[in-house]
């Protein structure tokens, strides 16, 4: 049986799996994001990394999983890795929408994406999506968010970039702007 401890999301570092974070963050997420979305960190690589643990059900009476859908977001990421793992269920269908600041949420073309078992998915964390309610059985998924700390994250106000601001752009509803300050 999965854990208890998964009844909200599992921090990989906490149980001592930091290197596998480290093998995908080396082996998987920088090669392909330099060639899928090279605009994501502009070319100063990606250097932190975040991995958690999640668990959905159909039913909220599951100690292991007590999530039951996830409503639309976006990560705090330059890219996010989403791993499918163990056991069967249906529902928990990913909607991927457009990249936030880029267009509106509600002219976004919706995109679906069933998760496999043993599958991974790679996308800009700005990308907004959720999770679709399971129906049945319990859904669980190693997510992991990478940065450029050195790059963009080091450059330019968090809130602006994830809202694809330009720095002369009115950024008067951002933590950087007059209103914060």
């Amino acid at each position: 049986p999965i854990p208890e401890v998964l009844a909200r999301p599992l921090y990989v570092e906490w149980i001592g799996l930091g290197w596998l974070l480290d093998a995908l963050l080396e082996l998987v997420i920088r090669p392909l994001s330099g060639v899928l979305f090279p605009e994501q960190d502009q070319g100063e690589g990606l250097d932190w990394r975040h991995g958690l643990l999640v668990g959905y059900s159909a039913t909220t009476s599951c100690p292991n999983a007590t999530r039951h859908a996830l409503d639309v977001h976006t990560d705090d990421s330059e890219i996010t890795m989403t791993v499918s793992l163990g056991r069967q269920y249906t529902g928990g269908t990913v909607v991927f929408r457009g990249l936030r600041g880029a267009c509106s949420l509600e002219d976004a073309p919706a995109v679906e994406y069933q998760p496999e078992v043993g599958r991974a998915v790679l996308h800009p964390g700005r990308t907004f999506h959720e999770v679709s309610p399971v129906t049945s059985g319990q859904r669980f998924a190693l997510v992991l968010w990478a940065r450029s700390l050195r790059g963009v994250r080091g450059r330019q106000c968090p809130c602006c970039w994830m809202n694809n601001r330009d720095a002369s752009a009115d950024a008067s509803d951002c933590i950087c702007g007059p209103a914060w300050n």
